[in-house]
């Protein structure tokens, strides 16, 4: 699970700043004040774990909603001097660390022992600064972490051409007992923490598994040098090289590769919602950039194999939940061309019988499918242009909310256009997507004072036993409130804490939604 998320130098955040994360998360702020920002540097930290791209202007999920520019415009002040930090804190204490794949550890020849059980927590930290040299940036540091202490570090030259790798000698897994002590840890000043010792990758007659600082790979462990392992201080016992190899792999790769199958499964919504057009057809090619302007909602609605989305968001639009008054209607028909014998026969009132194999010449008919929005109060199917906008905006955070299972979703104003009661169901639909079954992380851009009253009312309703519901239950662990604000000289982030009487502990910076109190006194 993603804990919290470390920006340094990446747009308008200067300073570095810690962003908590819980499965649902909210992010309040004036307008420009930097939320956005959060949610972007997801997605150009998926940019770099996945497509190894540091330049990033158009993304793979943020369609033509997200345009970052390119590093020039994404470093702080536009300052090449600096670089840009990004940190990913992982609690594992519910997953185990990938293994190295069989074809590495038939190179090294053995099994090393298990440490998964040993790993409670990790950090993996992304430096990206521009090079001169090359004329554009690149990843100069990837930096893990191992329950909460530095682990490895990989670096490469500013021309690329060669990396360093690191470990900390001091770190307290060493200490650990396996088949035999994996290292003897350094012996530290008590003010000391971190002891980084240089690993020589490849030998001369090896290539090293390590191209670029991203540390990922899959077939080829690390190729350390032995001489390297040998004894920088007293008293020195190690673990046969190969072990020491498949090891250190595992725990420097199978972060990074836990927090690329986070990514991976990354969903992203815009602030603005297409209105889908007349006799709408999705697109043949699943495409997830589509879900930025909410495109990919209707095409799931259309792509689902059987009717359980359909179901589910007819449940959130009826009169149970947001009382929206209308429904989501797919419709399918075959299609008579006008040459087709059925089509003349039909026309001229000539009796079917006439027409040999009538069946099998409906079946070869082609299949056509059309989503329709019906009025239930007055029984009428229309297209979704023909109603208030509302609905087209609404039925893509619905749809997201329900066909994402254990992602993240980001969803950047999901009242738009929405009545206040139909914000603050939002937040009941968010609770259950989230500590349901399907376990998703919400990352919202709000500005909706309904949508946080509703998430306090179920802490304090969960806290008192007297909720509607129980799939509504909600503890103040569950959420995470987030006020940014633009300082200065930086974007400053605030997280709130919730008491479970649903109130908030902390002071809100600039007052709790202080316009409503001006209008009234």
């Amino acid at each position: 699970m993603l804990t919290a998320l470390k920006l340094e130098n990446f747009k308008g955040i200067g300073v570095p700043v810690r962003i908590p994360l819980r499965p649902i998360t909210l992010m309040f702020g004036a307008n420009s004040s930097g939320k956005s920002t959060i949610i972007q540097a997801i997605h150009y930290a998926r940019e770099i774990l996945q497509n190894r791209n540091a330049d990033v202007d158009r993304t793979s999920l943020g369609g033509d909603s997200i345009d970052l520019g390119g590093f020039r415009s994404l470093i702080y002040n536009h300052d090449l001097d600096r670089s840009i930090v990004l940190r990913f804190d992982l609690d594992l204490t519910e997953l185990d660390l990938p293994q190295n794949s069989y074809a590495a550890m038939a190179l090294v020849g053995e099994e090393p022992p298990d440490i998964s059980s040993h790993v409670q927590s990790a950090w993996i930290e992304l430096t990206i600064t521009y090079s001169r040299i090359l004329d554009f940036p690149i990843l100069k540091i990837s930096t893990i972490g191992i329950n909460d202490e530095p682990f490895a570090r990989l670096t490469s030259a500013i021309d690329q051409k060669s990396f360093t790798w690191e470990y900390n000698a001091a770190h307290s897994l060493w200490d650990l007992q396996l088949d035999e002590p994996l290292l003897w840890r350094a012996d530290l000043p008590d003010h000391e923490s971190v002891l980084w010792a240089e690993l020589i990758i490849g030998p001369s007659n090896q290539p090293s598994a390590a191209t670029t600082a991203l540390p990922l790979w899959d077939d080829v462990p690390l190729v350390i040098q032995a001489s390297e392992l040998e004894p920088q201080w007293e008293p020195a016992a190690w673990v046969p090289v190969s072990n020491f190899v498949l090891l250190f792999s595992q725990l420097v790769t199978g972060p990074t590769k836990i927090l690329l199958s986070i990514l991976n499964r990354f969903r992203y919504l815009g602030p603005i919602r297409n209105v889908p057009h007349r006799n709408f057809q999705p697109a043949i090619t699943p495409d997830e950039s589509r879900w930025a302007d909410g495109t990919a909602a209707w095409d799931a609605l259309f792509r689902q194999v059987d009717d359980t989305l359909l179901i589910e968001l007819h449940y959130w639009m009826s009169d149970e939940r947001l009382k929206t008054g209308y429904n989501i209607v797919l419709v399918e028909y075959r299609e008579v061309p006008t040459h087709n014998q059925l089509y003349s026969a039909l026309l001229s009132d000539t009796l079917l019988d006439d027409i040999e194999n009538v069946a099998e010449t409906f079946k070869k008919l082609p299949v056509r499918k059309r989503l329709r929005i019906a009025d239930n109060e007055k029984f009428l199917e229309v297209e979704p242009p023909d109603i208030g906008v509302g609905i087209s905006q609404v039925v893509p955070v619905l749809a997201i909310a329900l066909d994402t299972q254990n992602g993240i979703v980001a969803i950047e104003q999901p009242e738009l256009h929405l009545h206040p009661a139909m914000q603050a169901e939002l937040g009941d639909l968010f609770i259950e997507s989230a500590l349901g079954p399907r376990s998703n992380m919400f990352l919202v851009e709000t500005h909706s004072e309904h949508l946080i009253l509703r998430l306090l009312r179920r802490i304090r309703e969960t806290s008192e036993d007297s909720l509607p519901n129980a799939e509504m239950k909600l503890t103040p662990s569950d959420v995470q409130v987030i006020y940014v604000r633009q300082d200065k000289d930086s974007v400053r982030i605030y997280p709130l804490e919730i008491t479970p009487d649903g109130e908030f502990a902390d002071k809100w910076p600039d007052g709790f939604f202080a316009e409503r109190a001006k209008e009234l006194f």
